[in-house]
C-alpha cells in the first residue's frame, strides 16, 4: 500500500501545473543564458554546450567541470513527461475537448521529434570542386581517428569516433588491425602518422556515400554594383554505385535536393567559385514537424469552431 500511495505522489507530482510552470520559467532563463553565451561560444559551441547533454556544464578556473542547470534536453523530456500524466491524470476523452486533445498530442509528437532528431540526425559539408566528384561529406565539427591501409583496388578503412580518443586510453578492438593507445598529451587537431603500411589520420568525421555527386558546373551570381549573393547554383551529376541509377539536378539557395534520404543544400563556396559547398542533411523524423503542426492546427480550429457553434446556437434560442 505504500509503495502506491508513493508511486501516485510521484506521478501525481509529474502532472502537476507547477512542474509545466517550473519547466517553463527553465526554458526562458535557459535560452536567454545561451543567448549571451553565444557572443563567445559561436552558434555550434552554444548548441553544445546548453541544449546537448542533459546538463550544462561550467568550467572553473581549476580546469574542471561543475554541473549548474539542467539543459534543454533534459527540460524537454521532463515537459514531455509532465505533458503525458497531465493527460493520464486530469483530461478525459469528451468531444467538446476533442481540439485540446489534438493541440497537446501535436505537442507531443513535436517533443519527441526534437528528440529523435536531437538522437538520430547528422549535418555536414560537403565540397566538390567544379568538374570533380565527392562520395562522401565532412563534419566540420566533430573529428575521427581513421586507419587506413592502401590497397590496389581499394583501401581499406577503420573510423573512431572523437569521444574515444581519450588521453591515456587502449583501445583494442576486435576489428582494429591493432591495438592503438592515445598519448597523453594528444590534442583536438587534424594530424597524420605513417606506420608500416598504415596510415593514421585525425581528421573531421566522414560521411561516406554509396553514390557518387559529381559538380558540372557552379554559378555565383550577385547583386548588381555590390556584393550580396543573389543565387548561388551548382549543377550536379549523381550516380548510384549500387542501383546505376543516374540523375542531374540543380541545387540553389531556395532549392535543395532530396536524395536518398538525405538533403543537399547550396550553402557557401570557396577557390574562387572553383569550388562548391554543399551542406548535407540527413533527418529520419523530419516529418514530425509537419505532422505536429497540422494536429495543432485542426485542434485549434476544432475547438474554435465548437464553441463558435454553441454561441450561434444559444443566440438563436434567445
Amino acid at each position: 500500500m505504500n509503495k502506491y500511495l508513493k508511486f501516485r505522489r510521484i506521478f501525481k507530482t509529474l502532472s502537476s501545473l507547477e512542474l509545466t510552470i517550473i519547466c517553463l520559467v527553465l526554458v526562458m532563463i535557459l535560452i536567454f543564458s545561451a543567448t549571451l553565451d553565444q557572443v563567445h561560444l559561436g552558434l555550434y559551441g552554444m548548441q553544445k554546450k546548453y541544449f546537448e547533454g542533459w546538463l550544462v556544464w561550467w568550467p572553473l578556473r581549476s580546469g574542471q567541470l561543475i554541473p549548474v542547470f539542467p539543459s534543454g534536453l533534459f527540460l524537454s523530456g521532463i515537459l514531455l513527461v509532465n505533458l503525458v500524466c497531465a493527460h493520464a491524470v486530469r483530461f478525459r476523452f469528451q468531444a467538446a475537448k476533442m481540439g485540446i486533445w489534438l493541440v497537446h498530442l501535436g505537442l507531443i509528437v513535436l517533443l519527441v521529434g526534437a528528440g529523435l532528431t536531437h538522437f538520430l540526425s547528422t549535418e555536414s559539408q560537403m565540397p566538390i570542386h567544379v568538374g570533380g566528384a565527392a562520395v562522401y561529406s565532412e563534419d566540420v565539427n566533430e573529428i575521427e581517428l581513421a586507419i587506413i591501409k592502401q590497397g590496389k583496388e581499394y583501401d581499406q578503412i577503420w573510423s573512431i569516433p572523437e569521444a574515444r580518443l581519450v588521453p591515456g586510453q587502449i583501445l583494442n578492438d576486435l576489428l582494429l588491425p591493432f591495438p592503438i593507445q592515445v598519448p597523453m598529451n594528444y590534442e583536438r587537431q587534424v594530424k597524420s602518422w605513417k606506420v608500416k603500411e598504415y596510415e593514421l589520420v585525425v581528421r573531421p568525421r566522414r560521411y561516406y556515400n554509396d553514390y557518387s555527386v559529381t559538380l558540372q558546373s557552379f554559378t555565383h551570381k550577385q547583386y548588381l554594383g555590390t556584393t550580396i549573393p543573389k543565387e548561388f547554383a551548382s549543377r550536379v551529376h549523381i550516380k548510384d554505385f549500387k542501383t546505376g541509377e543516374v540523375r542531374d539536378a540543380v541545387i540553389s539557395m531556395n532549392q535543395p535536393l532530396r536524395f536518398r534520404g538525405k538533403t543537399f543544400y547550396q550553402a557557401s563556396f570557396a577557390e574562387g567559385d572553383k569550388v562548391s559547398i554543399l551542406q548535407v542533411v540527413e533527418n529520419p523524423s523530419w516529418i514530425f514537424p509537419y505532422v505536429a503542426s497540422i494536429m495543432m492546427a485542426l485542434g485549434l480550429l476544432y475547438q474554435f469552431s465548437w464553441h463558435l457553434l454553441r454561441y450561434l446556437k444559444r443566440r438563436s434560442a434567445v
